[in-house]
C-alpha cells in the first residue's frame, strides 16, 4: 500500500474532487436562476414566476404597520410579536392566514398583505386596550374584596405560590399599579 493512499490519509482522489466541483456548479446555477419573489411570500422561487422582482429592494425603505414604523429587513414574525398581546402562536396563525412565509421580511410584503395584517390587528384587543382591561380586572377584584384582589393590593403572590422564601419575583409582578 502506498503512503498517503490509504483510508484517512487526508488526500482526495481526482474523482471525488470532480464530483464536488460538479455539485458546486449545479448549486451555483440553481441560485442564479432564482430570485426573491414577493408573490410567494419572500421565498426563493424560479424565474418562471411572473411576479419575480428583478432587483433587490433598497435597504432604506421603512414600512408602516398598524401605526408603527419598521425597517424592511425585520422579520414579519418578530414585528407581529412586538405588539403587546400577540405571541408566537398568534403571529404564526396570522402569517398562515395571509400566506406569508415564516422567514419573510417586512420589505418583501406587498401593500395588500400589509393592509390585511393591519386590518386583522385592528380587530384585536392589543396594546393599550389590553393593558387597560388588565388593570380594570385587577381593580374590580380589589373593589370586590376577593382574596386575589387583596393579594394584588398587598403585592403578594396571587396564585398560591409560597411566601416563606423566593417572594421577590411575586412582589415585583404584583405591585399596586400593575403595568402589564
Amino acid at each position: 500500500m502506498e503512503k498517503g493512499r490509504g483510508k484517512g490519509s487526508g488526500r482526495l482522489s481526482s474523482q471525488t474532487i470532480s464530483t464536488v466541483n460538479s455539485c458546486f456548479t449545479r448549486i451555483q446555477t440553481i441560485l442564479n436562476n432564482t430570485l426573491n419573489c414577493r408573490h410567494h411570500g419572500g421565498t426563493l422561487r424560479n424565474r418562471a414566476c411572473g411576479n419575480s422582482v428583478q432587483e433587490p429592494p433598497s435597504l432604506t425603505s421603512i414600512q408602516l404597520i398598524f401605526g408603527n414604523n419598521y425597517h424592511e429587513s425585520f422579520l414579519v414574525k418578530k414585528v407581529l410579536q412586538s405588539f403587546y398581546g400577540v405571541g408566537p402562536m398568534f403571529s404564526r396563525n396570522i402569517m398562515a392566514r395571509f400566506s406569508i412565509h415564516e422567514t419573510a421580511r417586512v420589505g418583501s410584503l406587498g401593500d395588500k398583505q400589509i393592509n390585511n395584517i393591519a386590518g386583522e390587528l385592528s380587530q384585536l384587543k392589543i396594546e393599550n386596550d389590553l393593558r387597560r382591561e388588565l388593570r380594570q380586572n385587577i381593580q374590580r377584584l380589589r373593589d370586590m374584596g376577593t382574596y386575589r384582589g387583596r393579594r394584588h393590593a398587598m403585592g403578594l403572590p396571587v396564585r398560591g405560590q409560597r411566601t416563606r422564601s423566593q417572594i421577590n419575583t411575586a412582589r415585583k409582578l404584583n405591585r399596586v399599579e400593575r403595568r402589564g
